[in-house]
């Protein structure tokens, strides 16, 4: 990562990345979460940017796990960029290390795993959105795919429950990747249970149900905010929907 990112691990105290702009707004992101959970987590959401609206934190992903990730370090006294850029160097290598785990698990083969880490960490669009903190937090998707199959395989709560921990913690990670995750996990689990035997798919559905439970209670009480933010200031015009959506060319 050190390698594939350089120079950034020379200047992790004194600078961020490329578009200074996101990445100065997730420091504060980051920054106000370790702020304000000691002081008054109820107010969790109502940020100090734009003061005195509401909800200010809804106005964007608020990285929840991310930011408890770098909140013992802001409070051990560790400068707010050099929290940033640890975090956000992790990003690359956790998802490097998930996806092995995943790949290795599927084929039994380390250099495989090795490969399929080494592209999924450093895919060109990583680097297309270097300034983007929430979309390099992409290792709890191989993870979830990781207990899934073994959730399938095996049949247990505790693989039903990890799959549904990971799930709710890409959502409160990256709410972009947690959209995309639940949506690609229904055909995905659907082909899989297809695949297994009648007593082996009532087991890994049974499972499974028990994951989403703990995944909902996870993610719905994060979610409520972004509602209430729907409803004061709507969302993107079509237009814009068009513009940033992905075409036949972009694959």
């Amino acid at each position: 990562t050190a390698l594939m990112t350089y120079p950034q691990v020379r200047q992790l105290e004194s600078a961020v990345a490329f578009n200074e702009g996101d990445a100065l707004f997730s420091s504060w992101r980051l920054a106000w979460v370790a702020h304000i959970l000691p002081r008054d987590p109820f107010n969790l959401f109502n940020a100090n940017i734009f003061y005195p609206e509401r909800g200010t934190l809804a106005l964007s992903d608020a990285m929840i796990v991310p930011a408890l990730m770098t909140a013992p370090l802001i409070w051990a006294g560790v400068p707010q960029l050099l929290a940033y850029n640890l975090l956000f160097l992790s990003g690359f290598a956790l998802s490097g290390a998930a996806m092995f785990l995943l790949v290795r698990s599927l084929t039994g083969s380390v250099p495989a795993g090795l490969f399929a880490g080494f592209i999924f960490a450093f895919l060109p669009y990583r680097f297309m959105h270097y300034a983007h903190l929430e979309l390099q937090m992409s290792h709890w998707m191989p993870l979830c795919l990781w207990a899934l199959h073994r959730t399938i395989e095996k049949g247990r709560i505790r693989d039903g429950l990890l799959t549904g921990l990971f799930l709710a913690l890409q959502c409160l990670s990256s709410w972009y990747y947690g959209i995309f995750l639940s949506t690609f996990m229904v055909p995905v689990a659907a082909a899989l249970l297809v695949s297994e035997g009648a007593e082996r798919a009532k087991a890994a559905i049974r499972s499974l149900a028990v994951g989403a439970v703990l995944a909902s209670l996870l993610i719905v009480p994060m979610a409520v905010p972004y509602f209430a933010a729907r409803e004061h200031v709507g969302e993107r015009p079509e237009h814009e929907i068009r513009f940033y959506s992905a075409a036949p060319r972009n694959y």
